[in-house]
């Protein structure tokens, strides 16, 4: 239906090209010259359906909502811009409706991992895609979300993060679940605080599968000698150590 449509408008156009060079503009009535293609291209409405409302509001406050003329490839090139300008989104389509002259967006939000914080204030989320985004607590209502601080890492790397959230998912390598993440420096890397109350000095985000491995064995052999309740320390795996240090240093 959107294709007969699209159709008959730029035979439309291609007659109105042909009127206007066989005669000029300046004999023509206004009317005539001015009014049909814009008639026929007119929204008169623009709404937003998906996510939650106030997500919908924040769109519809960077849209110009008037009536206006909108061409027929314009409102894919809106889609595309909302996503550009609203990062919490990862979808948007449009859907036009000539009949009743109103377009309708279908928008989708990030599937957040982590609330995202920045030298201990709230600041965004992260994405189970690794994207690092900023949104208001209200699009997340009750999300029972691991905390992560970025700290000093202005750079931090979103993908990183979010496959390191998906590799430790339901490990048996440490009691508890990870409750936070944070940004120490650096040299030293990442904390790790565990619901439990336990910490784990976790260093740089990489060897995350040979880690977990190793720490399995280390607190295993640990909770064996009744060392259970110290803190482990993997800042130096590259160099093939892993330390066991009292919880309260």
């Amino acid at each position: 239906m959107e294709r007969a449509a699209v159709a008959l408008i730029v035979a439309l156009s291609l007659t109105a090209v042909a009127v206007l060079r066989r005669f000029p503009a300046a004999r023509l009535k206004p009317t005539l010259a001015g009014s049909l293609l814009p008639r026929a291209f007119r929204v008169d409405h623009v709404g937003f359906d998906g996510a939650v409302p106030e997500a919908r509001a924040i769109l519809a406050r960077g849209m110009d909502l008037k009536p206006a003329s909108w061409g027929p490839w314009k409102p894919y090139g809106e889609a595309r811009r909302l996503l550009r300008e609203f990062p919490f989104l990862s979808s948007a389509a449009a859907r036009r409706d000539w009949k009743t002259r109103s377009i309708r967006f279908e928008v989708a939000l990030r599937k957040p991992s982590a609330r995202v914080l920045r030298r201990g204030r709230p600041w965004g989320w992260l994405s189970d895609d690794g994207i690092l985004f900023e949104a208001p607590a209200t699009f997340f209502p009750g999300a029972d979300l691991p905390e992560i601080d970025l700290g000093s890492a202005s750079d931090a790397d979103g993908s990183a993060l979010a496959r390191f959230l998906s590799q430790t998912q339901g490990t048996d390598a440490f009691t508890g679940t990870i409750a936070r993440i944070e940004f120490v420096s650096p040299e030293q890397g990442w904390k790790l605080e565990l619901s439990d109350g336990g910490k784990i000095l976790w260093g740089e985000l990489r060897w995350t599968t040979e880690k977990l491995e190793r720490l399995r064995q280390v607190l295993g052999d640990a909770r064996a000698r009744g060392r259970a309740g110290w803190t482990p320390d993997l800042r130096y795996f590259g160099e093939g150590r892993i330390l066991l240090k009292p919880r309260s240093s």
